[in-house]
């Protein structure tokens, strides 16, 4: 995620979407700014909105791209329900320029997102992350005793 701040004698919301369009070519969704889609990927899989970048809840990663069933994200039951597997999942790049007018674009924020590698490399950080604490509680009832009752 980056933010562009531009006070000084900042272009207008217009003039900064076609820098964008001349620049990553006609967006695959305009809205204010533009949202591009790149990658092995074919669809967008963030539809909702750019997640996160830490946590387990409905606004991580994970969140953002798969459902839950059973109390944990399934990676094969999506949000988007046109997309049947991770696989389909495209990059984004998206920009949110606050105005599509002749007004200042005085804030930009840009967002770049490689879905695919950072619901594995989360999934893999999970996995880490629970045989740690799955150690931690074995060690721990190891080595205590039974109680005296």
């Amino acid at each position: 995620m980056r933010m562009i701040v531009n006070r000084a004698d900042p272009p207008t919301g217009k003039q900064f979407a076609q820098a964008l369009y001349k620049k990553y070519g006609q967006p695959d969704d305009a809205g204010l700014g533009g949202k591009w889609l790149f990658g092995a990927g074919t669809q967008d899989c963030l539809k909702n909105a750019m997640p996160r970048t830490h946590g387990r809840d409905k606004k991580s990663i994970l969140g953002a791209v798969s459902r839950r069933r059973a109390g944990k994200f399934d990676t094969s039951f999506f949000v988007n329900r046109q997309i049947k597997r991770l696989d389909d999942c495209a990059g984004i790049l998206e920009y949110r320029v606050g105005t599509s007018s002749d007004q200042p674009a005085t804030q930009v924020t840009a967002n770049m997102v490689d879905v695919q590698s950072w619901v594995k490399a989360t999934l893999a950080a999970n996995e880490w992350l629970d045989g740690l604490r799955e150690k931690a509680v074995r060690q721990r009832e190891g080595g205590s005793g039974k109680p005296v009752l």
